[in-house]
């Protein structure tokens, strides 16, 4: 027996009451549309469960591009930094470029909480005039340890005099999640420790303009410490889109329900009852 649709969708207001009567009958059984405000929440809780499912893959999709121009930026030519405007800082993400100019400043930046082979350290951060930009650069110099008495020491850093050149992957510099607020941890008025990068909060300490991207130091620069870069992100796409299937079978798990909720089997009494009376119900 195919699909009997018995009664046509219709509603009745008596105050805030709306009744849905919308029957499809398929074999001995019968589903019957709920009244309004059911239905109203399955369908906002369908819709914020897929959603939830469409950003998670939205966002592995980011992660796949991020880790494609990372492996694409170590094989292209070198170009000059000097040569680069701040227009090409997207189109050359991870691109490996040639820097020139020289550390002008004292102070260092240090990001705390960053791991290398399994353990806990710093990586530091200078301020570099770079040939060819007006605002300071941020280069990263790589990894180091906590010092032996913790966190209350700061491991000690040096930087090259003079002019140097070296090569070094471009980074962009995005806005924290969080905002880190006014409270900095400065030690001895020039080294600044922070949990994540701020742009924005470094160059109000130094009073000074910043570019859009950090400079990483390539393992080749006869300077620096510990460098072994890699895209990094917090989740893997594939995370991502386990993520995403558990929201999506969520949301199937969401309109299955609905339907078996509000589907009945119907019992008649004889073969003689051959339509749908209130007493199926």
């Amino acid at each position: 027996m195919g699909p009997d649709y018995t009664e046509p969708l219709a509603a009745n207001c008596h105050g805030f009451a709306v009744e849905m009567a919308f029957r499809v009958q398929i074999g001995p059984y019968r589903f019957r549309f709920p009244s309004l405000w059911p239905a109203l929440l399955t369908l906002a809780t369908l819709t914020l469960l897929l959603q939830l499912g469409g950003w998670q893959w939205q966002r592995a999709g980011e992660k796949d591009a991020l880790l494609a121009d990372f492996q694409r930026g170590g094989e292209s030519g070198i170009p000059r930094f000097a040569d680069v405007s701040a227009a090409q800082f997207d189109s050359l993400r991870f691109a490996t470029v040639q820097i020139e100019g020289r550390f002008e400043r004292s102070e260092r930046i240090y990001l705390d909480n960053r791991t290398h082979e399994g353990r806990l350290g710093y990586q530091v951060l200078g301020v570099f005039r770079a040939r060819g930009h007006q605002a300071a650069l941020l280069v990263n110099l790589g990894w180091l340890p906590l010092a032996q008495g913790g966190r209350e020491i700061l491991p000690a850093t040096s930087l090259p005099d003079g002019d140097v050149s070296f090569p070094a992957r471009l980074k962009p510099i995005s806005d924290p999640i969080l905002a880190l607020g006014t409270a900095l941890d400065v030690r001895d008025g020039g080294r600044l420790v922070m949990p994540v990068m701020d742009r924005d909060v470094v160059s109000e300490w130094l009073q000074e303009p910043l570019l859009e991207v950090e400079a990483l130091v390539d393992p080749s620069a006869p300077f620096g410490y510990a460098r072994a870069w890699q895209a990094h992100y917090d989740i893997p796409p594939v995370k991502h889109r386990a993520y995403a299937f558990q929201w999506f079978a969520m949301a199937l798990a969401v309109v299955l329900i609905f339907i078996l909720v509000n589907t009945r089997r119907v019992v008649r009494p004889g073969p003689e009852n051959t339509h749908f009376g209130e007493n199926d119900d």
